[in-house]
């Protein structure tokens, strides 16, 4: 990113809008961790050290908001521990992220260490690739048998191709996968059935892999980041993770899976399974209300990193909202950007001013609307959390496994759309996001709680009836 320059035209503000994880040395990074209030990528790198100092296997689970950074800074921990750590960053198919199940997830971390040797010229042992292979072949039952024999032919049966052969045969075990239903089936069916035998073939391929890095003088400690898992739906994440839990960490190799935030909610919390670490929201405010000035400043800094503040903004007054209505989330903060800028352009206008960012908090909030609906379900539970910061089941509710079930399972729903944010500090809390505060339906409840807590105070008989 030698060459970056920052915009300072609303036309260019639309190519900065992009929320995309920056590489090493991408000069658009900006430190956020003073706003997050929070040391846990810190502890998460000294998790890692510990575990090699120890001869085990770190199996981590790095929780977050989509779109809060964590791809970014894993990037940067990636680079800053080279010397120790040989990576393989791995991002799932997005087409999987509405049913995947964990023979999926280990067939394309397979496919993605074969082809990152491949690739880098790193020699592994054929005849360990070999076996992998042909362990592959035989287990992973097709009944089409024009795909069986393009299996067989695209792998390079009849030759010793090692890392080559795996990779066909991987990607065609992928291309069938994608493309039928009724093949993913059968292959996550085959898959299950040698699960044991699975996992020991990619430990093989995990021991072979280390050989080879020490053989080229690479740091032989291989650690895999499975990255935008946090994208799972929470039933699936949650059939993943905790159902299986225990499977996801045999492989012999150092994990970090980012996970859907609202698995680490208890009672079934995935802390009973990895070691977990959080990557909060940027934080605007204490939870009595009080300005946190730390966390606007990274925002404001992460703006200008990327844009000509004052050839954009027709005054500070605009970024100050701007930063205000996007509740620290910086994934919202490119969306009004982006939002606030085509308003602008729209009416002619060559900077952001105050109205351009009120059309663009008009239009995120008409985003939230559509999602949080029935307006009965979601908005009492959001003026819940909104005023204790925490709980979200109603004072005096009758408590059983039903309902705790249905509260957890909407608060999940929340997390993961985006309108309750995760801070942190001295502890964790969570609030509505400030443009979810604007939905007449979160006024109206909210007022209404309000008016049933005044009366119940002022005659507290009936709230004991």
């Amino acid at each position: 990113m030698s060459t970056f320059r920052k915009a300072s035209t609303l036309q260019e503000v639309a190519g900065e809008t992009e929320v995309q994880p920056l590489k090493q040395g991408d000069v658009r990074y900006v430190d956020l961790s003073a706003g997050r209030d929070t040391r846990d990528l810190s502890r998460l790198r000294l998790k890692l050290e510990d575990c090699v100092k120890r001869g085990d296997f770190a199996k981590i689970a790095f929780t977050g908001h989509r779109g809060c950074g964590k791809s970014t800074e894993l990037y940067r921990m990636e680079h800053a521990l080279a010397q120790e750590f040989y990576s393989v960053h791995l991002f799932v198919d997005d087409s999987l992220l509405h049913a995947m199940e964990y023979p999926d997830l280990f067939l394309w971390i397979v496919e993605s260490v074969a082809k990152r040797f491949y690739e880098a010229s790193i020699p592994v042992d054929d005849s360990v690739i070999d076996r992998v292979r042909a362990w592959f072949e035989q287990k992973v039952q097709i009944t089409d048998d024009v795909s069986k024999a393009e299996m067989k032919l695209e792998a390079g049966v009849e030759s010793k191709a090692g890392l080559f052969g795996l990779l066909s045969l991987t990607a065609k075990l992928k291309s069938s996968f994608m493309g039928s239903t009724e093949r993913r089936t059968e292959i996550r069916r085959s898959l299950k059935n040698y699960a044991n035998d699975l996992i020991d073939r990619m430990n093989e391929l995990f021991d072979a892999a280390r050989a080879g890095l020490k053989s080229v003088g690479k740091p032989v400690e291989l650690l895999l980041v499975i990255d935008n898992l946090d994208r799972l739906l929470p039933q699936v994440g949650r059939e993943l993770f905790l159902e299986n839990g225990e499977l996801l960490k045999r492989p012999k190799v150092h994990l970090i899976y980012t996970v859907p935030l609202p698995m680490i909610l208890a009672p079934s919390s995935i802390n009973n399974t990895f070691d977990t670490f959080t990557l909060p929201m940027v934080k605007l405010q204490y939870p009595d209300g009080r300005r946190f000035d730390k966390g606007r400043d990274v925002l404001k800094k992460l703006l200008s990193a990327r844009l000509e503040l004052d050839s954009i903004f027709k005054s500070p007054a605009v970024i100050t909202e701007l930063i205000r209505m996007s509740g620290g989330s910086v994934r919202d903060l490119m969306r009004l950007l982006s939002y606030a800028q085509t308003d602008a352009r729209v009416d002619y206008k060559a900077m952001i001013d105050l109205p351009s960012v009120r059309s663009a908090v008009k239009k995120t909030r008409i985003d939230y609307e559509r999602m949080l609906f029935p307006v009965e379900v979601y908005f009492p539970m959001l003026c819940r959390v909104h005023q204790t910061k925490q709980d979200p089941m109603r004072p005096g509710e009758k408590i059983d496994r039903t309902s705790v079930q249905s509260a957890r399972e909407f608060f999940s729903d929340l997390l993961f759309n985006g309108s309750v944010l995760e801070y942190n500090g001295e502890k964790c809390w969570y609030d509505v996001h400030p443009i979810v505060q604007l939905i007449d339906a979160f006024q109206e409840t909210l007022k209404k709680l309000s008016n049933d807590a005044a009366e119940t105070a002022e005659d507290p008989q009936s709230a004991a009836g």
